[in-house]
């Protein structure tokens, strides 16, 4: 049992202790301990429990040890919380502990305690997502290249989609193993859509798709812009039977 399991024991036992006391106890006075630790452990069970969580992060980002300042501290707790219910089992008169120096002690350290965890792993937490960013990134401007034909929008399309999936759920965290595989699901997705871009259009085929996405284009251009190497290049990647010659002094022409 490490270190942050033996603190979980320790707050189930200080939980026993005071719950497991007769009559002659006043319930006022538990309760007001009570209230007087609760959001302190609530904290730091939460931590505990992110801890663990983070121990699944993928590669280099897992946590899977205590660093020297957190071992010293959880020490500390796991001593304060000992001396604690020791001087609890003793007294007559438990709201007597109240005013002893352990109660201060342990909200002091169980926050420290807490804080460290939190902070540590919402650094790691941030590294990890900082990255799979930058593994799916693609520029606004890569991203509008896309939209020369029909195939790329489509892959661009949901690329999107799976952006602002991965976006929400990373602003929102993750709470459990299941929520750092579905960012892991979500990154492999981007990787494929990306992988699937094409970024080297020439520049006539850049200039003539450009003009088409024009509103007042009509979604037509001019024949001088199908050069040969616009026609070379949609024959290449089957958009050729897309184009066709229009006149227009025909009124119906398309």
């Amino acid at each position: 049992m490490n270190l942050l399991d033996q603190i979980f024991e320790l707050d189930r036992e200080l939980d026993n202790v005071i719950s497991g006391e007769d009559n002659s106890t006043a319930i006022a006075d538990l309760t007001a301990l009570s209230d007087t630790f609760l959001p302190y452990f609530v904290k730091l069970k939460s931590s505990i429990y992110g801890r663990h969580l983070f121990e699944n992060l993928p590669g280099n980002y897992s946590i899977n040890s205590q660093t020297d300042e957190e071992l010293v501290v959880a020490r500390g707790a796991i001593k304060k919380l000992d001396k604690f219910i020791d001087i609890w089992k003793t007294l007559d008169k438990k709201h007597t502990i109240m005013q002893k120096d352990i109660c201060s002690d342990i909200q002091t350290i169980v926050e420290t305690l807490s804080n460290a965890l939190g902070s540590r792993d919402s650094i790691q937490y941030r590294s990890w997502v900082n990255q799979i960013k930058n593994q799916v990134y693609v520029s606004e401007a890569d991203l509008d290249s896309q939209n020369n034909y029909h195939e790329l929008k489509q892959n661009a399309h949901h690329y999107n989609q799976s952006f602002s999936i991965l976006d929400d759920r990373i602003s929102s965290g993750v709470s459990s193993i299941a929520g750092i595989e579905e960012l892991v699901s979500l990154r492999d997705k981007l990787v494929v859509c990306r992988d699937k871009m094409e970024f080297d259009q020439p520049e006539d085929v850049a200039l003539l798709f450009q003009h088409l996405r024009k509103n007042s284009s009509g979604g037509k251009a001019p024949l001088n812009m199908m050069t040969p190497i616009v026609i070379e290049w949609l024959q290449e990647h089957g958009q050729y039977d897309f184009f066709y010659i229009g006149d227009s002094r025909l009124r119906n022409h398309r």
